[in-house]
């Protein structure tokens, strides 16, 4: 299962993406795969384009998703990704690159491969959803 040790992975990438609503409604587009961190594998990296219409989806959060559960109990805070992006808060569109540190379990070891989707949703400060953007991962567990 998801919650096992897995020394590394890999992506086989299938874009999937759910519609939004509101015309100020943040949309997202080409969520990829970047790669392990250096440091660990357990840090995967991933770049999301965005646009905004209104150009106030810096004040507002983000939301991640693994096999459709929300991976933690509040969205993280957009200013901080603005930040680190050297975006500004209002800006209309650009791309975050943004880190998930996958935390598992070590027992149980099921299988030596497992397939997940892996998905992000941005509200913005009006509260309105982006679509859902998201792909799916496969992990490999090395035998030990």
């Amino acid at each position: 299962m998801l919650r096992e040790i897995i020394p590394f992975l890999w992506v086989a990438g299938a874009l999937l993406g759910t519609g939004c609503g509101h015309e100020n409604a943040p949309v997202l587009s080409k969520l990829t795969y970047l790669g392990q961190s250096e440091e660990s594998p357990m840090v995967l990296l991933f770049a999301v384009d965005f646009t905004d219409q209104n150009g106030d989806l810096g004040s507002g959060s983000t939301e991640y998703f693994l096999d459709g559960q929300m991976t933690l109990a509040e969205g993280v805070e957009n200013q901080s990704l603005f930040l680190a992006n050297q975006l500004d808060f209002g800006a209309t569109e650009g791309t975050i690159n943004f880190v998930l540190e996958l935390m598992v379990e070590t027992n149980n070891a099921s299988s030596t491969e497992e397939e997940f989707e892996f998905a992000v949703q941005m509200r913005d400060a009006e509260g309105y959803e982006s679509n859902r953007e998201s792909l799916r991962l496969q992990l490999s567990m090395a035998q030990e």
